[in-house]
């Protein structure tokens, strides 16, 4: 989920407790799921650290290359094969192996695209400035691999390659401990594989949406229907690719529950882009009623639910800003680079090497809960500043 700092809540619900309860349902997860939850080492070790200049050498997937990002991406995929539905299970794991956008089969000349610019704009979704270039960024057929996107737009939570396996990593994670937590407290069982399925595809779109530049930050994402791009584009995505209903509508819910009526028209207003994007009807495949307006399967719970595990964010881009801006400071005192050098490749690198090896939250644990001397020892130790 790509938030920008000028999201508010809207649904009523306290994220902060949220999180609490999040935090004590990953307990039950680990007992009702079998799956591992503790993947990171000891917050004092850290992997043989590399000269400067060999980070610099490294292309956004080798940076994903780490022992962090693997494990994200591994317990993912681990989720995703306990989908017990055969069909749904492979749905599932081929677009997490290749999240090339089927849907742009539909949409490979200009004509095309700008019919779809011109259907937004009429709807209101985007900007009438915003170009067909923007719209459908470039490499739809040669999508960079799902464990190298960054988790968000180049300032925001898991900002760096391999964020995004983290992302989805800790989605599914809080998402199957809330599910757990209600099958405990009120004796009941909600859909985990559309909780499972939902979860693991509610950013695809980002591996394509949020490519790497030159100078290894992401490329701009536009706005649809006042969301990042991906959000519609991921639910065009699955709608193409035949996901059932209930998933895609869960999908849909991960930006905004369904608990309110103008948040309900918000999530029907992205499941009709979404339609535009996939060609699809949504009536006549089963998303809205006749009146254009209803969608039957908002009344389920899993919406509500892939809601609540889409809250990362919420401490994770608070995390990221503060540690860039330390890492800022670092890389002018102990790496010999210069303040114009923090908007160049040089920083860039070094602060997606040293994310995906640690990640942004783990790094600011330790500079919030050991201090300043152990976060400027664990920087150090991932990568090895000059000798002077």
């Amino acid at each position: 989920m790509s938030i920008f700092d000028s999201e508010t809540n809207t649904s009523g619900l306290s994220r902060r407790g949220f999180l609490q309860l999040s935090a004590g349902a990953a307990v039950a997860l680990a007992v009702g799921t079998n799956m591992k939850v503790g993947l990171a080492k000891p917050a004092n070790k850290v992997s043989n650290g590399i000269a400067f200049a060999s980070v610099l050498e490294m292309d956004p997937i080798k940076t994903a290359d780490s022992q962090h990002a693997k494990n994200c991406f591994n317990l993912v995929t681990k989720a995703a094969g306990q989908i017990t539905n055969t069909k749904l299970r492979k749905q599932v794991l081929n677009a997490l192996n290749n999240p090339t956008p089927t849907f742009m089969a539909l949409h490979t000349s200009d004509s095309a695209k700008e019919a779809v610019r011109q259907s937004f704009i009429a709807a209101g979704a985007i900007k009438p400035e915003v170009t067909i270039a923007q719209l459908f960024p470039p490499n739809h057929d040669k999508v960079q691999p799902f464990a190298s996107a960054s988790g968000s737009w180049w300032m925001s939570h898991h900002a760096y390659p391999g964020g995004l396996s983290a992302h989805v990593a800790v989605n599914i994670t809080s998402t199957l401990g809330i599910y757990q937590a209600y099958q405990e407290s009120f004796g009941y069982n909600m859909d985990k594989d559309v909780l499972i399925a939902a979860q693991c595809l509610h950013d695809i779109a980002k591996p394509w949406i949020l490519q790497w530049n030159n100078d290894g930050a992401t490329i701009a994402e536009p706005r649809i229907a006042g969301e990042g791009a991906h959000h519609v584009i991921s639910i065009a995505e699955s709608i193409y690719r035949g996901l059932p209903n209930d998933v895609v509508v869960a999908q849909a819910c991960a930006h905004n529950p369904p608990n309110k009526a103008e948040l309900i028209e918000k999530v029907t207003s992205w499941i009709k882009l979404a339609c535009i994007l996939a060609g699809k009807d949504p009536v006549e495949i089963g998303l809205l009623e006749r009146d254009g307006k209803t969608m039957p399967l908002l009344t389920r719970q899993e919406g509500f639910i892939i809601h609540l595990g889409d809250h990362d964010y919420v401490l994770t881009s608070s995390a990221t800003k503060k540690m860039i801006e330390k890492l800022g400071q670092l890389f002018t005192t102990k790496y010999g680079m210069t303040k114009a050098d923090l908007t160049t490749k040089k920083f860039n690198a070094f602060r997606n090497y040293v994310f995906a090896q640690f990640s942004a939250d783990r790094l600011y644990h330790v500079w919030s809960a050991e201090g300043e001397e152990s976060f400027e020892k664990v920087v150090t130790s991932l990568v090895i500043p000059p000798v002077k």
